[in-house]
């Protein structure tokens, strides 16, 4: 999967600097592009659901990325977040046709190769639907992301909610820089 990856990472690249008048996105936007155009590989006997542990977050697959019907909304890093800060984004979701996926990623600095848990930073994704209902990253059940998880995510640079029917209405986005130890 690994060269695999690599030549989808470098086609995307391509594919974004012809798309936005040469500008070349960072590679966690890149990481948060393949994540989240990837095909789940699920097939109830051997492989779960996505996000799991053969698969990860699933195949890469270009064509649902760069010639897809669906709407993608790309944000790269634009804004520092200090310790306690937080970045909110609105979006419109108009029908629960399609399914709605929102991936978060970020570059973090190395940990300590002894450390129990290699994450500096932590920031975390938070999705609250047009119901009062939150969705936390990584808290998923069979796939769908669950509402109202108590917790966050706190050992991961790589955040998801997926809701497959999404309620038709406005999205808050929220990344909640819950830890910032030091600037990736």
């Amino acid at each position: 999967a690994g060269p695999h990856v690599s030549g989808a990472a470098a086609v995307f690249v391509q594919y974004w600097r012809a798309t936005h008048s040469g500008t070349t996105p960072s590679p966690a936007l890149v990481k948060a592009a393949l994540i989240n155009s990837a095909t789940d590989m699920a097939d109830g006997f051997t492989t779960e659901v996505v996000p799991n542990n053969d698969e990860g977050w699933g195949r890469v697959n270009l064509p649902a990325l760069m010639d897809a019907a669906r709407n993608y909304d790309f944000t790269d890093q634009t804004t520092s977040l200090t310790n306690g800060g937080m970045l909110e984004k609105r979006i419109l979701v108009g029908s629960s046709v399609e399914p709605l996926k929102i991936t978060l990623t970020y570059t973090d600095v190395p940990g300590l190769p002894a450390a129990a848990i290699a994450l500096v930073n932590d920031l975390d994704l938070e999705v609250i639907a047009p119901t009062g209902e939150i969705f936390r990253g990584n808290r998923f059940e069979d796939g769908e992301s669950v509402p109202n998880a108590p917790m966050s995510d706190t050992i991961n640079n790589v955040e998801a909610v997926h809701l497959a029917a999404p309620v038709p209405g406005e999205y808050l986005i929220r990344i909640r820089a819950t830890r910032v130890v030091e600037d990736a």
